[in-house]
């Protein structure tokens, strides 16, 4: 309604505050009719190649029906069919790329501030480009340099995605407002820029920037940075050693890089709290196939110790660190230090998909800890939680293919046991195989049927399985109803039974006591359609995706 109100200021699209709408803004650029009102701007050549095609082909479907519709079939027909044919309705789409507009377009919007021209080519000079911008996302940006002439300095965010950019600027300006600073999945970008133009840069994306081979160790200076995000730069091997100065920095994403040198002065982050490290082989005695080559440890004997990269990584670690995810790194079971005790702030921790065969120590003084992330470790086959300082919180050891026991659990710590098929025994709670059972409950005057048919973990050798369902107005007096109950001969049934309870009756079978070792489900779903099968009945156990929780098992 907003963008509707701006488009109504003025008949010229050019007089208006705001250009929202695509068309309007490629017209007033393409016909150089800017004027000093416009503060914002946008176009996205993508979003108008899209709406012209539509436009073509609704004038299509309007002619072929006229065509069909007409009483003058011969004659109109003909006339139609030549026209459908013509240039003037044709639906093939002209490339963004194809379509260049001119910078003077923008030398009378002197007042522009919000900018954004994604996928545009521009030709001309930026001499005369509108100096009051403060925010500009220009996707796809398509020089290989910023110019020289391009004055950015009022600008507060700059954001090239996916640009041609192979360097930033070929001598970095001083930019004093700028704050935000994207240049993700610009693939030709080899280095960043230097930073000293920059000094209040708090945020740094360099996304999937897979050319990028160094970070300038001027990033040392940018005393306000408290995002430095390298995702998926798979070039880069090492950090900057003046990462260190970074006093103010709370986030560090590396995950998917390829360091292999970890600079000690990390320890001097004092602000750090959030270490995305995912995907980095730390320790290279662990091939992608986990197992080791008969050359590489000559080779690393006269190289390096594989085991000081690591002994560097712990060391280096901050005492602020409050979440570190080290999934994917090939970590085994000496891979880890004796103790985290340079870590007592830490209370999230992921280290899935490493090949340790048990839990390591390590994790056990970590007494903050409210997150433990052990899923896809195929090889760790017990999980001893005995002596471990974790208080309450989750462990999620879904899909640990070997996991066979598990020791000691705490009563207060939710356990995530998604696929662990191996899985025979919970120490103190009794588990020896997983047991499907199957409830049916038909209604035959509606043709309904309901199916009940959980997998569940018992907590004692005799138990007590109780589960409630709201059916609403589904079941009503006089109805044919017909429940059934098989224990698919996994186990002994002594007793089964149900009650019907109706709507007065609830509160009082609400308030009743039940036994301590049994298991209580209850539904609240008063609308089962979310439940059907393509059958036309209707399964009550929510699945995996829709409910992660059905698939979690909390000790009591």
């Amino acid at each position: 309604m907003g963008r509707e109100i701006i488009r109504q200021e003025s008949h010229d699209a050019g007089e208006r505050s705001r250009l929202w709408h695509h068309e309007d803004a490629f017209n007033v650029l393409k016909n150089e009719m800017g004027t000093k009102t416009v503060e914002g701007l946008t176009l996205d050549m993508r979003m108008l190649n899209d709406v012209g095609n539509n436009a073509k082909k609704r004038r299509y479907e309007e002619l072929r029906d006229k065509s069909i519709l007409s009483k003058h079939v011969s004659s109109l027909k003909r006339r139609c069919f030549s026209l459908i044919s013509g240039q003037s309705v044709s639906t093939t789409l002209t490339s963004p790329n194809d379509i260049y507009l001119r910078t003077d377009a923008f030398k009378n919007m002197t007042k522009l501030r919000l900018l954004q021209l994604n996928y545009v080519q521009l030709t001309g000079s930026y001499e005369n480009f509108p100096k009051s911008l403060v925010w500009l996302s220009w996707h796809g940006f398509p020089l290989k340099s910023i110019p020289v002439e391009f004055s950015l300095e009022n600008l507060v965010a700059l954001h090239l995605l996916h640009s041609i950019l192979e360097q930033v600027w070929k001598e970095t300006p001083f930019l004093g407002s700028l704050k935000i600073l994207d240049l993700s999945y610009s693939e030709r970008l080899a280095r960043t820029p230097n930073f000293l133009g920059l000094p209040n840069l708090k945020r740094l994306i360099l996304k999937s920037c897979v050319s990028l081979v160094e970070v300038c160790e001027s990033i040392g200076n940018l005393e306000l940075l408290d995002l430095l995000d390298l995702e998926d730069c798979k070039t880069l091997r090492k950090l900057p050693r003046n990462i260190g100065k970074l006093e103010s920095l709370k986030t560090l994403v590396i995950l998917g890089c390829n360091i292999v040198e970890w600079p000690s002065e990390m320890i001097n982050m004092e602000s750090l709290q959030v270490l995305n490290a995912d995907g980095i082989i730390i320790n290279p005695l662990h091939s992608s196939s986990w197992k080791v080559k008969w050359w590489q440890p000559i080779v690393w004997s006269f190289l390096a110790t594989p085991t000081k990269g690591l002994e560097t990584l712990w060391a280096s670690l901050p005492f602020s660190l409050r979440e570190l995810s080290l999934s994917g790194c090939k970590l085994s079971d000496d891979s880890f230090p004796e103790n985290f005790g340079n870590l007592p702030l830490l209370s999230w921790l992921n280290l899935s998909a490493n090949p340790f065969h048990r839990l390591p120590n390590c994790i056990k003084s970590l007494s903050g800890l409210n997150f433990l992330g052990l899923y896809k470790c195929h090889w760790l086959q017990s999980l001893e939680l005995n002596g471990l300082s974790m208080k309450s919180g989750w462990i999620d050891a879904g899909n640990c293919r070997s996991l066979e026991k598990i020791m000691s659990p705490n009563g207060s710590i939710n356990l995530f046991l998604h696929g662990c098929y191996k899985l025979v025994e919970l120490e103190d709670c009794f588990m020896k195989e997983d047991y499907d059972r199957e409830n049916r409950v038909k209604n035959k005057t509606k043709d309904l049927t309901w199916i009940y048919g959980p997998t569940y973990f018992p907590y004692d050798e005799y138990m007590r399985w109780l589960s409630r369902w709201r059916f609403g107005n589904q079941l009503e007096v006089g109805d044919n109803i017909i429940i059934t109950f098989d224990g698919k001969d996994r186990y002994l049934v002594k007793e089964c039974g149900f009650k019907i309870v109706y709507h007065s009756d609830e509160e009082e079978e609400h308030n009743g006591n039940s036994s301590s070792s049994s298991i209580v489900e209850e539904s609240s779903h008063h609308d089962f359609q979310a439940l059907r099968l393509s059958t036309g009945e209707y399964f009550l156990c929510k699945r995996f995706e829709e409910n992660p929780d059905q698939n979690l098992w909390f000790p009591q």
